[in-house]
């Protein structure tokens, strides 16, 4: 005969046994008469509803001889006849689903109302012509040693007044359930709105939406465990503080000889200073475009929240993917730091203005104080245009 007594040091979790279930301790699960060369299996299991770590069960096992004489009015002869053995597990639980997320930010493209125009004044969160854009990769991976069916997978929309919900990619997917094996992945990519804010201490906007995965465990058998839901939120959105920046709008195709517009747009979006701003293109005798337009010159006062749009004609005179001439965006405003006078070196460099082409526009939050997408103005990234015959 044997007994077993398991203790469970995990409130949290779930010990089953044949008919015994318990979270933290099953004792008296007998074995039955065992014959010699005969061995018997009883399935332990356990369920755990918490956090991934180390789970400690601890086993006592007591058995007693047949052969030996009973005699019911005898105690201390059935205790001598007791052989007990003790073993101490350590499981250790792992997440069955891993998941990882990415944003990325991306400015408005909306044309900024002029100053004088008074739905500029008129306090709604919700300018539209004055939002950014967020993209948030959620990859979700089998982690687990075991395989899992997924049921069904929803993002469950919640109500922010700073953030608006444009579409998920999860809203698209209407497959029957499917079975992931240990290393596959899937992904999905929702988009959201964010309203402008001019205070650079706001807190991270959080609450947009939850995922609801519910899934099964596959056993080794085949068969299915019982259904289990998982919640995934969303992370915190805080786009990167913008200030002066020049935004690059070209067609990604062109015809040869046939002009296509090359239009910048420079937005201050700095709350309190203007910005002096000189806009040079630089040709080379190795470019494939003959540029008509503006060469060198000063575009207006940019007060804040206002913005300014140049536009050239460029004439392709090659065929292929062709790089775009060279631009230069420069603000000539001094920038006064700790009460000292500026430089006549610095009032005559300028500051340059980062110059971002709307197609490769991908910015992440700050971390540090330093964005981490944030490259050396000499190094703007320009992508190149495709031009047919």
């Amino acid at each position: 005969m044997s007994k077993i007594f398991v203790n469970n040091h995990s409130t949290v979790n779930t010990i089953i046994l044949g008919d015994e279930r318990s979270s933290n301790f099953i004792k008296g699960v007998s074995f039955g008469i065992l014959a010699p060369g005969v061995s018997a299996v009883k399935t332990l299991y356990l369920v755990n509803t918490g956090v991934p770590g180390d789970r400690v069960i601890d086993l006592s096992i007591q058995s007693r001889s047949t052969d030996t004489v009973i005699d019911s009015t005898s105690a201390e002869r059935d205790l001598q006849d007791i052989t007990e053995t003790l073993r101490t597990l350590v499981v250790a639980t792992v997440d069955p689903i891993k998941v990882t997320q990415s944003v990325a930010y991306k400015g408005g493209l909306v044309e900024w109302p002029g100053l004088a125009n008074l739905n500029t004044f008129n306090g709604d969160v919700w300018d539209h012509s004055r939002t950014s854009e967020a993209l948030v990769n959620t990859r979700i991976e089998c982690a687990g040693p075991s395989a899992l069916r997924m049921e069904s997978i929803k993002l469950e929309r919640q109500v922010h007044e700073r953030a608006i919900m444009f579409e998920c990619s999860a809203d698209h997917t209407r497959e029957p359930p499917s079975n992931y094996y240990p290393g596959d992945e899937l992904a999905h990519i929702t988009r959201l709105a964010i309203a402008s804010s001019d205070d650079v201490d706001d807190e991270p906007i959080t609450d947009t939406g939850v995922y609801r995965i519910e899934w099964r465990r596959i056993w080794k058998n085949g068969d299915y465990g019982s259904l289990s839901t998982t919640l995934i939120p969303l992370p915190g959105l805080q786009p990167p503080p913008e200030g002066l920046i020049a935004l690059l709008s070209v067609p990604p195709t062109g015809a040869l000889h046939v002009p296509i517009p090359l239009t910048l747009t420079v937005r201050n979006h700095h709350p309190t200073r203007s910005a002096n701003v000189i806009v040079q293109l630089e040709p080379d005798a190795s470019d494939a475009f003959v540029v008509a337009g503006l060469r060198s010159g000063r575009i207006p006062i940019l007060m804040p929240g206002d913005e300014e749009t140049l536009t050239w004609r460029l004439i392709p005179i090659e065929c292929g993917h062709v790089k775009l001439p060279r631009l230069k965006v420069i603000d000539k405003r001094p920038i006064f730091t700790g009460g000292a006078e500026p430089t006549s070196e610095s009032i005559t460099k300028g500051e340059p203005v980062k110059v971002v082409d709307v197609r490769l526009d991908q910015r992440y939050a700050p971390s540090n104080g330093v964005l981490s997408s944030e490259l050396s103005m000499k190094d703007n990234i320009l992508g190149t245009v495709l031009i047919l015959p």
